[in-house]
């Protein structure tokens, strides 16, 4: 209650202060057109409380998504994140028909690189550090997954536990490919066992046969990262790119040299598992996420991967109802970047949601107006995100069981890996604070 009063004091001390002195103030309304009786006086706050703790997100959607990311990265403040693919792979032909006397020799795995356009035309290779190596081992899926279901980031398919092949290499996203005087994008490629080419040896003509029993066949295969314990990096792949696919080398009666592809069409059955390794994130995010919500005072965290996300509200700001005769103009909700500088660089967009009375996450009726207008957007400079939600808190404000609660979260959490720690409204560091810039109309004169 003591708090509640407080508030209460501090809006009519500014509302005291400002609503009899802004007859020269240039935030005024119409001040140049209006007679001085029609004259509204406004007045601002930034000191209404603002609350904000972190929380673990479950998990987000991830099948057939437009981008493809598989790699792992320590940060030393959010720990270890770990991004794997499981897909199908299809066939290049109605069946597979390798004319007479086929000889198959190995089998390689291909994924071509891709990258990330940012704002100013940057591209982004990967997330983290490419001059650390990384193990990358592709299992068989033992299980059948399906092009028209729906997976999230959580789901745990089955695999047959012995790998069919290993890669560990550096990273060179960048580099390109010659082949015959024509320049590719760089690939991975990674050879597969003999152990696995001898299953393929076994398979009945049956097996081949069609794409149904292909997939009964070969379920299809997961490329899964070794979890790092220094540096690392996500890397970004084209899964739609004819060069990502799996290749049979052979040879037949009639030639030595021949290929024949698996590739990953659009029908193709795919979908991205994210892991992360808390254990050894900073003692401050641990603490926050396993329940020490005043912690977000000092900072609070963003991650997307299915990581995390901040629960941000305004418990005190229904006691301007207390005060009649005035009406809330704007409202801006300010969320500062602790380390705009951070090497990882942050989320370019953030998404919000306003949570209703039964916990749910709904839409905030100012998004209906417009990013220009709603925002979300990363400022580089200062570093920060603003989002203007007048109409939601007008809503609230005049519905006793709408509450002053939201879901803060990055956009785009299934197809990119950033994260952002925030600060909350009493920084140690002395920098911009999380905060709600309020402006109000004196409708009493």
């Amino acid at each position: 209650m003591h708090q509640h009063r407080l508030q209460i004091i501090a809006l009519l001390m500014i509302f005291a202060l400002l609503g009899g002195g802004c007859e020269n103030d240039p935030a005024e309304i119409g001040i140049d057109i209006q007679p001085d009786s029609d004259k509204l006086n406004v007045f601002s706050t930034d000191t209404i409380s603002v609350f904000a703790h972190s929380v673990y997100v479950d998990s987000v959607r991830t099948d057939e998504t437009s981008r493809t990311m598989i790699g792992s990265y320590f940060d030393p403040v959010f720990g270890v994140s770990t991004s794997s693919l499981n897909l199908q792979l299809l066939l290049s032909s109605a069946a597979v028909e390798l004319g007479d006397s086929p000889v198959l020799d190995s089998m390689v795995m291909s994924l071509e690189y891709s990258s990330v356009v940012l704002a100013g035309n940057d591209d982004l290779v990967a997330y983290g550090d490419t001059t650390s190596p990384q193990t990358f081992r592709i299992f068989e899926l033992d299980e059948t997954i399906y092009g028209d279901s729906v997976y999230y980031s959580n789901f745990e398919v089955a695999v047959n536990p012995e790998e069919i092949g290993a890669i560990t290499f550096e990273p060179r996203p960048t580099d390109s490919i010659t082949i015959d005087s024509t320049r590719y994008k760089a690939r991975l490629s990674v050879k597969l066992n003999d152990s696995f080419v001898q299953k393929f040896r076994d398979a009945s003509e049956d097996d081949l046969s069609s794409l149904e029993n292909f997939l009964e066949f070969f379920k299809g295969m997961r490329i899964a990262p070794d979890e790092v314990s220094s540096g690392g990096a996500i890397m970004f792949f084209n899964a739609a790119s004819v060069f990502t696919r799996m290749t049979l080398y052979y040879s037949n009666a009639e030639d030595d040299s021949l290929e024949y592809y698996f590739p990953i069409g659009s029908s193709s059955a795919r979908f991205m598992s994210f892991d992360h390794n808390y254990n050894l994130a900073s003692p401050e995010f641990q603490n926050q996420l396993n329940g020490d919500t005043t912690l977000g005072s000092q900072k609070f965290y963003l991650q997307a991967l299915a990581g995390v996300a901040t629960i941000i509200e305004l418990p005190y700001l229904k006691n301007i109802n207390s005060l009649e005769g005035i009406a809330l103009n704007e409202a801006k909700l300010i969320i500062p970047d602790n380390n705009p500088d951070d090497e990882l660089i942050p989320p370019s967009e953030l998404i919000l949601y306003s949570i209703n009375s039964e916990g749910q996450n709904t839409l905030v009726i100012d998004q209906l107006e417009g990013t220009e207008y709603f925002g979300g957007i990363y400022e580089d400079s200062p570093g920060r995100v603003i989002f203007r939600i007048t109409q939601q808190l007008q809503r609230s404000l005049s519905n006793d069981t709408v509450p002053i609660k939201f879901f803060l979260g990055v956009s785009g959490a299934s197809i990119l890996p950033n994260r952002m720690v925030c600060n909350g409204n009493s920084p140690f560091n002395g920098s911009s604070e999380l905060k709600m810039e309020l402006i109000f109309t004196n409708l009493n004169n």
